[in-house]
């Protein structure tokens, strides 16, 4: 078990916070907040895309949970409040890790205890997912470049798929691929998920000849072992609203275009949930962190406002 006080009451460390309640490996036995009074109702509104499942009250220096949440059945969970970070550090009991929520100072080299800042130490989740999805197709043939473009701005549906997306959330057009001639996704956001969930187009450059079939192949095999714990795929239309929430970035596959040399695909991610996912694996000792050797991750036009990009 790994004893963990959260210092900073934000929505990531909030989320952090009530994810940690369904690991079996971690427990979260402090708090620290200058906002006592409000923490109850921040953890219930603020905390996840739904309202907490029970009760969040503070009694005395402590938020008491109860209901049927995390780890499953009847719980009451008690986390102590802290108004500093040394009175946490200070009681009695063993503290694994401290977890700092963004925009926190920097707490110094002299603290003794291991620190993962969540603005800081976990990495990109866009960034990781794409890598992980690199890495997944390079076992199919050597991948010698990989581009990501994000972007944001309504557009209506014109054909029928595309207006069941928009439904959803969302809408994808197409793109040129560096140097013109093939066509690549390009997914456009729109709604209220906007703000939250960001929707990738990955084009990956094949160093030798594929097909669509080994693709979908290979997808579904890095599915239930590589990138189980961070990728779910769907047949589509998938929508932003259906991924808001969930820690793993959903892979459409209906989107999925295949040419002699490359592939395009949407991906869509919850960064605020993903994040979360990695900054648990980091903290409980699990985590594999996503590297790409081979090619490059371009990010372009990330401002959700905008209404088109094209790769370069």
């Amino acid at each position: 078990m790994t004893n963990v006080v959260v210092a900073g009451t934000t929505p990531t460390s909030l989320h952090f916070l009530r994810q940690s309640l369904g690991q079996p490996t971690v427990e979260v036995v402090g708090l620290v907040t200058d906002d006592p009074d409000e923490v109850a109702y921040a953890f219930v509104h603020d905390s996840a895309v739904t309202r907490f499942r029970g009760t969040a009250t503070r009694v005395a220096d402590a938020l008491v949970l109860a209901g049927r949440h995390g780890r499953g059945g009847l719980r009451h969970d008690h986390i102590p409040l802290y108004a500093s970070l040394d009175e946490a550090l200070g009681n009695d009991r063993h503290v694994d890790c401290v977890v700092v929520a963004e925009g926190w100072p920097d707490l110094g080299a002299a603290l003794d205890t291991p620190v993962v800042r969540l603005d800081v130490d976990v990495p990109d989740p866009l960034a990781d997912v794409v890598a992980r999805v690199g890495e997944a197709l390079a076992a199919l043939a050597p991948v010698t470049h990989l581009f990501v473009t994000a972007v944001g701005g309504a557009n209506p549906g014109q054909t029928e798929r595309d207006l069941l997306w928009a439904r959803r959330g969302n809408r994808a057009g197409l793109s040129s691929r560096p140097g013109g001639g093939v066509a690549s996704l390009e997914c456009q956001v729109v709604g209220d998920a906007a703000e939250r969930v960001v929707v990738s187009s990955v084009f990956a450059v094949f160093g030798e000849p594929i097909t669509e079939e080994a693709v979908r192949r290979r997808l579904r095999s890095a599915g239930r072992n590589s990138l189980a714990d961070s990728v779910r795929q769907e047949e589509g239309p998938v929508g932003t609203f259906d991924v808001l929430g969930s820690s793993a970035s959903v892979l459409d596959l209906g989107s999925l275009q295949v040419t002699s040399d490359a592939v395009s695909l949407a991906l869509f991610t919850d960064p605020l949930a993903a994040r979360t996912r990695l900054a648990l694996a980091q903290v409980s000792g699990s985590a594999r962190p996503a590297e790409w050797r081979a090619g490059t991750v371009l990010w372009e036009n990330r401002d959700p406002s905008a209404s088109a990009t094209t790769m370069a």
